[in-house]
């Protein structure tokens, strides 16, 4: 009898390692595609709203709001349905909709969702 209890302990602990294994392979592709988004895409998102480009931010088009409490995996997805100009003309803050209503945002917290590569705008504007 101890031998049939103690294998059944024995098969419990394999088995229990086995799924625990399994987890982690499982869940280490989610992850590191998870950290490689936030590296990669979250990053050039970054760096390419930090070049100042001479695109303006227009009506229609979506950006993520920036806030500095929170990681920018959180950021929420807005529209933009209103520029609001500066006294110089050039355009300073802009209203948006998010899922949670209608915010008001300058234009320095807002980044936008489209990286657009500099030689293909280059390429589509000489056609």
């Amino acid at each position: 009898m101890e031998n049939r209890s103690s294998n059944t302990d024995e098969r419990e602990e394999l088995s229990s390692r086995s799924l625990n294994k399994r987890i982690k392979y499982r869940s280490k592709p989610l992850k590191d595609l998870h950290q490689r988004f936030r590296k990669e895409y979250l990053g050039n998102l970054i760096q390419k709203h930090n070049e100042k480009q001479s695109s303006n931010p227009q009506i229609g088009k979506i950006f993520l709001v920036g806030k500095d409490n929170k990681k920018r995996l959180f950021w929420i997805f807005s529209k933009i349905i209103e520029v609001i100009p500066g006294r110089d003309g050039k355009i300073r803050k802009v209203k948006l909709k998010t899922q949670h209503g209608i915010v008001s945002r300058p234009i320095q917290h807002i980044y936008p969702l489209v990286i657009y590569l500099k030689e293909s705008v280059d390429k589509d504007s000489m056609k």
